[in-house]
């Protein structure tokens, strides 16, 4: 486990990078271990989907590496479910309809204005858990060879090496 020194929130760049390796790798055993009850939520990895929200009672949610680093950094996501359920839109009661919101989450001012899009009645502005990954990892654009590294076909040891390449070797535990 990469040992960190401030709070994963604060995370950036490489470190952000293999803490979420880390917890991709963690929570895999989450897969295995028995499915948790009403209300409560978890994660596991699904490289396949930024943001997939899962279970019979949509309780936990499945993640990709961008959908890790935007969890762990704790970004808001456009699409939330409570643990009965119930879904909702930017905080108001929502019926399923287009999934495609799953996988936003709202703006910040710091993200790239090329990225943000408006969502619903233009009054949302949502950016996709890949390009705000993109951005605190440090990345260049989503249209760059660092695009590969959300490519929903990576096993956990193509994130590895993807990785390697772009922030070099997994820093050594304290």
């Amino acid at each position: 486990m990469t040992t960190i020194k401030t709070s994963p929130v604060e995370l950036r760049g490489a470190d952000l990078f293999w803490y979420a390796m880390d917890r991709i790798k963690e929570d895999g055993a989450l897969r295995t271990a028995e499915r948790p009850g009403r209300g409560s939520f978890y994660t596991r990895w699904h490289q396949g989907t930024w943001r997939c929200l899962v279970g019979d009672d949509r309780c936990g949610t499945a993640l990709c590496l961008a959908g890790y680093v935007c969890y762990i950094t704790r970004g808001k996501w456009l699409l939330t479910t409570d643990g009965n359920g119930n879904l909702f839109l930017n905080g108001k009661p929502h019926q399923p309809g287009n999934t495609y919101s799953e996988d936003l989450l709202l703006a910040e001012p710091d993200d790239n204005e090329n990225w943000v899009r408006p969502w619903g009645d233009g009054s949302i502005l949502a950016i996709t858990a890949a390009e705000r990954a993109l951005r605190l990892l440090g990345l260049a654009t989503s249209d760059s060879d660092e695009g590969d590294l959300f490519h929903g076909s990576n096993s956990y040891e193509d994130l590895e090496l993807i990785g390697t390449e772009l922030f070099g070797l997994r820093p050594a535990a304290a």
